[in-house]
């Protein structure tokens, strides 16, 4: 084999050693951004909402019990049938749904938006091929199953500061319900953010309690181009009487989504979803976000760069080149990343190397099922180009 250099060379190691630490029988598929022309590309949308077969499953998904074996929840739609009698026999005495009911119900009248986000739920929602391929992508059902009595929503931050009004916690707690909010201190990134202005903390998670059913809402707040949630210390964790909470673990970041309406005639339930349930699952087990240093990175830019101009420039170029690449993988739900010079260059200076000339990407070659097709594709492509093979 020709010698691919001594950049390359140190970069092949390091993926093997990437390898043998994580216990994986794989390599890695290295992709490389180089010059191009043109600073526009067209990104494609999120896949269309199956809102027909979540319409039909849904029902037996909301009643049947959260389960850490995900072959349970790999029914096909003619399975859900045969489900349906016994389902519907069950939801009258089913408490947890008709907590649930009556919480929604104060929602949409008070305007305020929440989407169910529990995990098993919305895997069991989904078609079986989409079951199949978040499976295939090592998405495991037993590590994001919680506690029978707790059902978790989202609500975005606006939302949420509007459930905090006196009015509306006085109308929950003559329902019955027990509202505890969780506080956490500002990051840094919220000291300049007008709505946190003269605030110590923000509200990271707020739980609803009822008897002994829980609505856990965790808030998203809109960061410009995806969504961010806080986790709940250790401290709280441990004064906090539930158990195998989700979300809660670190903060987590997920790319930008809609919640949109699933109507539960059977039940007088209007609940919203995730636009995209199967990308939004896909996500949970690479969601954990390390904020970048941003003092250590305003030390080494302390320098007026000459060349800030074209810096920006590849900066746009950059920018287009991760849509290009989502473009390409995401359909598949096939995950790549920042590699080598680029991801130390992000690390030490929250952005793009100002001397770089090249971007690197890698992806696992283990979700790749056709290498020569993708291959063909960036042969194509008029934005994204291979320089080198391995």
């Amino acid at each position: 084999m020709k010698s691919l250099g001594r950049h390359v060379k140190f970069l092949f190691a390091g993926l093997l050693l990437v390898s043998a630490i994580l216990l994986l029988m794989t390599t890695t598929v290295v992709r490389r951004l180089w010059d191009y022309d043109g600073l526009s590309c067209d990104f494609s949308s999120s896949p269309e909402l199956l809102e027909g077969v979540l319409q039909q499953q849904v029902d037996v998904c909301l009643i049947r019990p959260p389960t850490r074996n995900p072959q349970l929840l790999m029914d096909d739609i003619d399975s859900f049938e045969s489900h349906q009698t016994e389902a519907l026999k069950e939801t009258s005495r089913h408490t947890l749904i008709n907590t649930l009911a009556e919480f929604s119900d104060v929602m949409a009248v008070m305007g305020i938006k929440t989407g169910l986000i529990e995990p098993s739920i919305l895997f069991c929602m989904l078609t079986w091929p989409q079951k199949e391929l978040l499976m295939k992508r090592n998405f495991n059902v037993s590590d994001v199953v919680g506690s029978q009595n707790t059902v978790t929503l989202g609500i975005f931050a606006k939302d949420a500061e509007v459930l905090e009004q006196a009015p509306i916690q006085s109308n929950l707690r003559s329902m019955g319900f027990q509202i505890v909010p969780v506080k956490e201190p500002l990051r840094n990134w919220m000291q300049e953010k007008p709505n946190f202005h003269r605030n110590e903390t923000f509200t990271g998670h707020i739980f609803c309690k009822r008897g002994i059913y829980v609505i856990h809402l965790v808030v998203f707040q809109e960061r410009t181009t995806y969504l961010w949630h806080a986790g709940i210390s250790k401290q709280v964790k441990n004064v906090l009487p539930l158990q195998d909470l989700l979300f809660v673990d670190s903060d987590s970041s997920y790319e930008n989504f809609t919640f949109v309406p699933l109507l539960l005639k059977k039940y007088s339930i209007s609940l919203y979803v995730p636009s995209d349930p199967q990308y939004f699952l896909f996500q949970i087990r690479n969601s954990r976000f390390l904020e970048c240093n941003m003092s250590r990175a305003a030390n080494l830019t302390t320098t007026p760069d000459p060349n800030s101009k074209s810096l920006e420039a590849f900066r746009r170029k950059f920018i287009i080149s991760l849509r290009e690449l989502k473009s390409r993988f995401r359909p598949l739900l096939q995950t790549f990343w920042i590699w080598s010079g680029t991801m130390l260059g992000w690390y030490r200076q929250c952005d793009i190397i100002p001397y770089t000339t090249d971007v690197d990407f890698a992806a696992w070659a283990s979700e790749v099922e056709d290498l020569e097709a993708l291959v063909k594709l960036f042969l194509k492509d008029k934005h994204l180009s291979i320089r080198e093979r391995m």
